[in-house]
């Protein structure tokens, strides 16, 4: 089984929990390699995105390639102010083999995943006068559709580190990964049966 291979693997690599309520990573980063332009990365998703608004990324591209499982992508199309909601989105279902780039405009959220979903991802360097970016709608007057720009992910360590050169906190990260799962292990994790039945 590749997932739990992955999961083998990814002990020797410098992890990263990503969370926005502490305590309740949604995602796990380990680091393949770092170069200038380059970034390699193994992702394991443990929740779906904690946020409801779709968000940016902080580089000019990237790529990803599902090796394991599955999730839902919620990707927009473009925003229309003549439409309810101001927003025409899409959900796209990204499954074991798929590979799709990603631009730093596009804006897109990570809904309901399997169990053991591990993606390949790749993007280049930061841009440095550029934030992450999350869709803000204004209900009062749907044509000021705003991206509010912040840093959900600052490093946290030394500001002038990357996150991977802090063992410390690498190896804190490993100790608290979350265990190997299986379906039906968690509640926003969604086995294949339900998948394949939201997918019909």
């Amino acid at each position: 089984m590749i997932a739990r291979s992955l999961y083998a693997l990814s002990a020797r690599l410098p992890c990263r929990l990503i969370q926005r309520t502490p305590g309740e990573p949604y995602l796990e980063r380990y680091l393949i390699s770092a170069k200038p332009g380059r970034y390699r990365y193994l992702h394991r998703f443990v929740a779906a995105d904690m946020d409801e608004d779709l968000h940016d990324h902080p580089w000019p591209w990237a790529w990803s390639l599902v090796l394991a499982g599955g999730y839902c992508e919620t990707w927009l199309d473009r925003i229309d102010p003549r439409v309810p909601g101001g927003l025409v989105q899409t959900e796209r279902w990204r499954r074991a083999g798929h590979f799709h780039r990603i631009s730093g405009e596009d804006h897109h959220r990570i809904g309901r995943c399997l169990p053991e979903t591990w993606t390949l991802f790749c993007h280049g360097d930061w841009d440095l006068h550029r934030k992450w970016g999350f869709l803000d709608l204004q209900h009062d007057d749907i044509t000021q559709i705003a991206v509010a720009h912040h840093r959900p992910f600052e490093r946290q360590h030394d500001p002038g580190a990357p996150w991977w050169e802090s063992r410390d906190a690498c190896a804190d990260a490993l100790e608290h990964r979350e265990p190997f799962m299986v379906p039906g292990g968690r509640q926003d994790v969604y086995d294949d049966d339900e998948l394949q039945g939201d997918a019909a």
